[in-house]
């Protein structure tokens, strides 16, 4: 059996894998290139300005109220965590670990919101990125927590949802001052909580956190 050729390359097509249909490997690499185009393009529509406010000196910059302060057990990091699992969830709550690949339910101990820049670098705080959507990915609690983060694998990840122009400046915001106070926590859990219900009504379906 001859092999097909490509009328747009010239080219042979080649057998897809597990497939007995034949692809032209160019018209396939232009599919998902278009197909990340228009993912990073909805990813920059869907993303909201952040509430936060920074400042390049301390004194304009927002006081947490005490050094002890951890961001993961405010009621701000709830609604943006939900949000972002929910966000890469499909309807049946099962997302995808962005760092390993692995198939999560989203409710679970074991799903994750990871950040690619971390809210603190040894002595440092990078609160400025800490609730920037375009820093975080669904991620396992090994990836997460006992792996560091695997920084480097959720970097490539979060540059296929939003591009490399994005986090470059994610790379260069967390250098700017942002300490969180209750009125910007507020803020954020607001705006993530009603983001958060509306992605349940446009999905048709209910909060899964809910038993």
């Amino acid at each position: 059996m001859k092999t097909p050729t490509c009328s747009t390359h010239n080219i042979e097509k080649r057998r897809k894998y597990n497939s007995p249909l034949f692809a032209c490997p160019l018209c396939e690499n232009e599919k998902r290139e278009q197909q990340s185009a228009k993912r990073i393009a909805r990813n920059k529509a869907l993303l909201a300005q952040s509430p936060i406010k920074t400042s390049k000196s301390a004194k304009n910059g927002l006081k947490s109220k005490s050094k002890n302060f951890n961001i993961y057990t405010t009621t701000a990091w709830k609604w943006f965590s939900r949000y972002v699992l929910l966000f890469y969830a499909d309807r049946d709550n099962v997302t995808i670990c962005a760092t390993s690949g692995q198939r999560m339910t989203i409710t679970t101990k074991n799903c994750q919101c990871g950040h690619y820049i971390k809210t603190r670098d040894m002595t440092k705080t990078n609160y400025a990125t800490a609730f920037d959507f375009r820093n975080v990915g669904p991620q396992s609690l090994q990836d997460n927590r006992y792996g560091g983060g695997r920084m480097d694998l959720m970097r490539d990840w979060l540059v296929k949802q939003h591009g490399e122009e994005a986090i470059q400046e994610l790379e260069i915001k967390k250098h700017q001052i942002c300490r969180l106070d209750k009125t910007t926590l507020d803020q954020v859990a607001e705006e993530y909580k009603a983001k958060f219900k509306q992605l349940l009504q446009e999905r048709g379906i209910k909060d899964p956190w809910k038993k």
